[in-house]
């Protein structure tokens, strides 16, 4: 491989050093704000059925997905756009790859709509899928106490928040 080919995909290491930092700094927040709107939501009740008509149970993960992705997407969007023309971050190259985010578009509030029904039609039916067939199998009950519940709503949006914000930081400091 020749040198400007090597150059030209080569990953700047401050640039990787900015999306590491803020996807951790997004998944802990997300962690803390999954156990918050879960005791909101479900305070109060000692069962919770896993399956409950929507917004209960697990359910709760639709809307939460979509206004999570498209929040994520357009406030970190903005707020990395201005660190990178302050200098406080570095513009980075396209770089091809998934978790890159050169595929998104360039206008934000098309991506951020974009990457939201995205996130949703994939990874709700996903979730939803497994739980389904772990309380199937007999692996979980069908009804959880809130902590469990809790768990549940950790899970499925760290799980989501390290997905999203990579490429959305990726993007951003392509802008």
């Amino acid at each position: 491989m020749d040198a400007s080919l090597r150059t030209a995909t080569a990953i700047p290491a401050d640039a990787a050093a900015v999306v590491r930092r803020e996807t951790t700094a997004n998944t802990v927040a997300t962690a803390v704000i999954a156990v918050l709107l879960t005791v909101l939501i479900f305070r109060g009740r000692d069962l919770i059925p896993a399956f409950e008509a929507p917004p209960g149970g697990i359910f709760g993960i639709l809307p939460g997905t979509f206004n999570f992705t498209l929040l994520v997407t357009l406030v970190l969007s903005l707020v990395i756009r201005a660190r990178v023309r302050r200098g406080g971050a570095p513009r980075a190259p396209r770089i091809a790859g998934l978790l890159r985010g050169a595929w998104l578009p360039s206008n934000l509030l098309l991506r951020a709509l974009a990457l939201a029904a995205v996130a949703t039609l994939l990874l709700v039916p996903l979730s939803a899928g497994l739980v389904r067939g772990l309380v199937g199998l007999g692996v979980l009950p069908e009804a959880w106490p809130l902590a469990g519940m809790g768990g549940y709503f950790v899970l499925h949006f760290v799980v989501l928040s390290l997905l999203v914000t990579p490429p959305v930081v990726w993007r951003a400091l392509q802008d």
